[in-house]
């Protein structure tokens, strides 16, 4: 029998406790799942940055892998722990917009509302979710217990609209949604979004002082120092500074608007 793999994304980083304690209870529960740390690093309740290493991770794992994503600045308030479920994937966390782009992406998704009762959890702090619901049920469901024995179905969840750009006239409203380790300024406009609202057109794409006529297809294709766009190994417009930080040079970063001009 092949050993169910666990994902884990979080922003609990890795100079405290936190993503040891969520392993030593999916092991406790289930001493023979994998555990994969896909990015602890998340900033600090950052939820969209959250929503897009989660989807540029999730389609790269084996059928019947378990996601676990905690980055959740509600947490202990009201809002629901979710299981979604896809046709090759299962996903487990917060309602808070965290599986935004991949409801976005998947066409069949069933969403399931975890059960918080006693029976399930013995004690659920108020302040550690991560630990006391999103890492038993991950482990639980890499046992085999079936989504309807861990929650109920639910047809209302969160979705952060801001995930996907708007449109207005001639223009293309995107934003940053993410920043990486080199200082890459990822968007929220997709390839697909792009070239339908472009079609052939010329175009002008403004990121804070900077504008850009063009797309290169690599970080080498301009001189050191040169600001590009691009579309990343996710699919996603990025704003780029070759063999530096795009973010640094230009100043922006997460909600930053960048926009794209049809002329």
């Amino acid at each position: 029998m092949l050993q169910p793999i666990i994902t884990l994304v979080t922003d609990f980083g890795q100079k405290d406790h936190y993503v040891g304690v969520m392993k030593g209870v999916i092991l406790g529960i289930n001493r023979s799942a994998r555990l994969v740390d896909i990015c602890h690093e998340i900033p600090a309740q950052d939820v969209r940055a959250a929503a897009y290493v989660l989807f540029a991770s999730y389609r790269h794992f084996p059928k019947d892998t378990i996601h676990c994503a905690v980055v959740d600045p509600g947490v202990g308030s009201e809002r629901k722990a979710l299981i979604l479920k896809t046709d090759r994937h299962l996903f487990v966390g917060p309602d808070n917009g965290i599986f935004s782009m991949i409801c976005n992406q998947e066409k069949e998704i069933k969403v399931y509302s975890i059960h918080t009762s006693k029976d399930l959890f013995s004690e659920i702090s108020s302040t550690f979710h991560g630990r006391d619901i999103f890492a038993p049920v991950s482990a639980s469901l890499s046992t085999g217990r079936a989504c309807s024995e861990l929650g109920k179905p639910v047809s209302k969840f969160v979705s952060i609209n801001t995930l996907r750009p708007d449109t207005e006239g001639s223009v293309m409203k995107g934003a940053i949604i993410h920043v990486d380790r080199f200082g890459n300024l990822i968007t929220n406009i997709c390839r697909r979004d792009f070239d339908g609202f472009l079609g052939r057109e010329r175009f002008e794409i403004a990121a804070g002082d900077r504008s850009l006529a063009d797309i290169v297809k690599t970080y080498s294709d301009a001189p050191a120092g040169k600001i590009v766009a691009l579309f990343g190994s996710a699919g996603h417009l990025e704003i780029s500074a070759v063999m530096g930080s795009a973010s640094g040079l230009l100043h922006l970063g997460p909600g930053d608007r960048v926009l794209v001009h049809r002329l």
